[in-house]
């Protein structure tokens, strides 16, 4: 037996998915989270009780430099993303999250073309578009952190060069 739902909570069945949402009488419906036992919830239902928008939480937490997750939110504040068409993004934007959940906390120096095609690209075996595609992304990545690295060892040498040079005076 399904697990009772609190007040003004009900369960809506779209296309084989089951949602939970807030509705007050003919109100409008409020999306809440699916575990109702989870503080997401509860920080969403208390909202929605007193009229208030949902707490809204940031999908992207700051990633320790040299992770996965912090090429991709360096990547996406970049010209080159940011210059795609809204309908390219939707697309870079699924297959970059899936990256980031699920390899985000790998280091980028730790990507050898053996752990990209052992750890990141078997699972699409059977999906060889999926693979492609995943692989794509992997490479501006990769071209990202290049990009990146080469901008942070300029910016030190010309720091060393101003620094030598106003010892040498």
């Amino acid at each position: 037996m399904p697990r009772k739902l609190p007040l003004h909570v009900e369960r809506n069945h779209v296309k084989g998915h089951t949602y939970l949402s807030f509705r007050r009488g003919k109100g409008p419906r409020i999306r809440l989270p699916n575990d109702p036992t989870s503080e997401e919830f509860l920080a969403a239902y208390q909202a929605a009780l007193l009229g208030q928008p949902a707490p809204v939480r940031d999908r992207f937490v700051p990633a320790a430099p040299g992770i996965i997750a912090a090429l991709i939110a360096s990547y996406m504040k970049s010209a080159e993303y940011v210059g795609l068409r809204d309908t390219s993004k939707a697309g870079y934007i699924s297959r970059l999250e899936m990256l980031r959940t699920e390899h985000g906390h790998r280091t980028v120096a730790g990507l050898s073309r053996e752990r990209i095609i052992t750890g990141i690209l078997q699972p699409y075996a059977d999906r060889p578009g999926a693979a492609l595609d995943t692989l794509k992304k992997l490479r501006i990545l990769i071209r990202q952190a290049i990009k990146a690295e080469a901008r942070s060892v300029i910016g030190h040498q010309a720091a060393e060069d101003q620094k030598n040079s106003v010892m040498d005076r």
